[in-house]
């Protein structure tokens, strides 16, 4: 429950009502470009240089529908150019509290953090 008040107040300062929190290490030593979505289309955008080692951003899901639906990440830069489909969503918002991403030079792996909803 504590999670919960912590998330939804920094959501509420983002202008963000249901959300869920995105970690990126870069680990990769190259400038890389991420897209994150929902499989309805609600995504975030953003790049990350090479000189930058962590970014944390959230992934709105306020306009999602409230349906079901899964995640796609897609990470293009020298070497890496990917699509990978991971974790999960229930009628419109997150299962999990935190999404991470950690991009190395030759691969990428994506985990959603199950502790607690963001409803």
């Amino acid at each position: 429950m504590l999670s919960c008040l912590a998330s939804c107040k920094q959501f509420s300062k983002s202008g963000c009502e249901s959300g869920i929190d995105i970690k990126v290490l870069n680990k990769s030593g190259s400038k890389q470009h991420i897209k994150l979505s929902t499989s309805e289309n609600s995504f975030i955008n953003f790049d990350i240089p090479s000189t930058a080692h962590e970014k944390d951003t959230l992934l709105c899901f306020d306009k999602n529908p409230k349906v079901d639906g899964q995640y796609i990440l897609q990470i293009k830069s020298i070497g890496i150019d990917s699509t990978s489909y991971f974790g999960y969503y229930t009628n419109g918002y997150p299962l999990g509290s935190r999404i991470e991403i950690t991009i190395n030079k030759d691969r990428f792996t994506a985990k959603e953090i199950i502790s607690g909803g963001n409803y």
